[in-house]
């Protein structure tokens, strides 16, 4: 059984040079800013941004899964699927 290497591709993102210089220079408050306005994007409807708050909050999902509208209304509750009334 093969393991889960971190050095993807040939990086190491362990020795990120990056990780670094945002921990030394992002500050707390600035994360948290950040962070609300990824939820205030989502919020709005931004699926992006909505993808990035599931992902952070659950995880990854470790299978993509296709499915399209017909599918979806079959197993999400229409007030999720439902724009309207939205400003």
């Amino acid at each position: 059984m093969a393991g889960h290497s971190t050095k993807a591709k040939g990086v190491d993102r362990r020795k990120n040079p990056y990780r670094n210089f945002f921990r030394e220079n992002v500050t707390d408050e600035q994360l948290r800013a950040i962070w609300l306005k990824v939820l205030e994007a989502a919020e709005e409807g931004d699926i992006k941004a909505q993808k990035e708050v599931f992902d952070r909050l659950f995880g990854r999902p470790d299978v993509k899964v296709q499915a399209d509208v017909q599918q979806l209304e079959k197993i999400v509750p229409p007030w999720m699927l439902d724009n309207e009334g939205k400003s």
